[in-house]
């Protein structure tokens, strides 16, 4: 099914003027998971956020191209068409493992990673349900598309609600425009299979000692997607001088619900890496 023109989505946004950041995404999601953070943000930064391969409003990912390498290469052309060596990175899930990933590659200034994925050697029986239904929902994701095209006065269906629960544990705390949006995000992505075997293939996240700069991880007490107890052990043990933040009253994508606070975290992430760098002189 495709989509009326006005819901077509961009590939990225740039907006701002300042120091570089980078905002990257999570799973099944787009660069609009960020409007919130890009409206504030660019108030005093040059922010872009791009959505990343094989989702809404990204280039393809064919199935040969199915690993991490390739999500992280799309970054490091998006950066190297702004001209930008370095940035402040930011991601959420995956996108915060794509971040810790290009500061272990030498691209970043500092890295701000919410609930960051990649952190696990093994699947447990959750994480395996929690992939089933994550390519359940992306086999059937053709033939839901039709909700794309109700119109904004018309409530979403109930699972698509329940489904927002991912994202916050409180989905009324959500603006309605971002709510829209996750919804098409996530059915129109365009090889979700793909990005999951890509995730799957590379899992856990390696070379985290390499990093040498400044990190800030953040995790968040109602995340259902990669709960903090069983998945922060592997960032903080690694990190071991990395910042660390739990949001008490967050789930998985804080961005959303309290842009505001997340803001806040990054810019603390920013001066970070100005202390890190005096040090250093």
């Amino acid at each position: 099914m495709r989509l009326p023109s006005r819901h077509r989505p961009s590939p990225s946004r740039r907006a701002g003027a300042g120091e570089p950041v980078v905002l990257l995404h999570p799973l099944m999601l787009s660069h609009h998971s960020w409007r919130p953070v890009v409206d504030r943000l660019s108030q005093g930064h040059d922010v872009l956020a791009p959505t990343l391969p094989g989702h809404w409003g990204g280039p393809p990912l064919p199935w040969h191209r199915a690993d991490l390498d390739s999500l992280v290469a799309h970054v490091e052309r998006q950066m190297d068409d702004a001209g930008w060596a370095t940035a402040h990175l930011v991601g959420n899930s995956l996108g915060g493992w794509l971040a810790l990933e290009l500061a272990r590659r030498g691209r970043a200034r500092s890295v701000t990673a919410i609930a960051p994925g990649g952190g696990h050697t093994f699947f447990a029986p959750r994480d395996l349900l929690l992939g089933l239904g994550f390519a359940g929902a992306a086999t059937l994701r053709r033939g839901l598309r039709a909700v794309n095209l109700l119109p904004a006065s018309v409530p979403l269906p109930p699972l698509a609600l329940v489904a927002l629960r991912t994202i916050a544990p409180d989905p009324a705390a959500l603006a309605p425009q971002d709510v829209r949006h996750l919804v098409r995000a996530s059915l129109g992505a365009s090889h979700p299979l793909q990005v999951i075997l890509a995730y799957a293939r590379a899992r856990p996240a390696r070379g985290l000692e390499d990093i040498d700069v400044p990190v800030h991880l953040v995790f968040a007490e109602h995340d259902v997607v990669l709960p903090t107890p069983t998945h922060a052990p592997y960032f903080t043990s690694r990190l071991p001088d990395a910042h660390v933040t739990h949001l008490t009253e967050h789930g998985h994508c804080p961005q959303l619900s309290d842009p505001d606070l997340v803001v806040g975290l990054v810019k603390e992430s920013i001066a970070l890496s100005g202390r890190h760098l005096a040090v250093a002189r």
